[in-house]
């Protein structure tokens, strides 16, 4: 995956992220749980190209908890507490990826 595709992806996902700390119509939490886990599968797919072991693990971690499907009924704090957890994960994910792209595209 290119270096702008998964910069994408993580932005995407620290956008939505970011407006979900707001108060959202119950609408919006679903189409989060959605979206997070269409752009983690993209991230956990970009994981697993490059060889990582630990990332694929993380964000499965993050597929998991935000699943549409079998859904985890916690507060508003606790998924506060999460969301920015979870914005901690894409920001950390992204530099690690920026920083194999460019170890990358080094000529050497």
């Amino acid at each position: 995956m290119s270096r702008g595709k998964h910069l994408a992806l993580h932005l995407t996902a620290i956008l939505l992220l970011g407006v979900a700390l707001l108060p959202m119509p119950y609408g919006y939490y679903t189409f989060l749980r959605i979206s997070l886990c269409l752009l983690f599968g993209g991230v956990f797919s970009a994981h697993v190209e490059r060889g990582a072991v630990v990332w694929p693990l993380i964000c499965g971690a993050v597929i998991v908890t935000y699943n549409p499907i079998i859904s985890i009924h916690l507060a508003r704090d606790e998924w506060t507490i999460i969301n920015l957890a979870t914005i901690v994960v894409a920001v950390v994910s992204a530099v690690i990826m920026g920083r194999a792209d460019r170890r990358k595209e080094k000529p050497g």
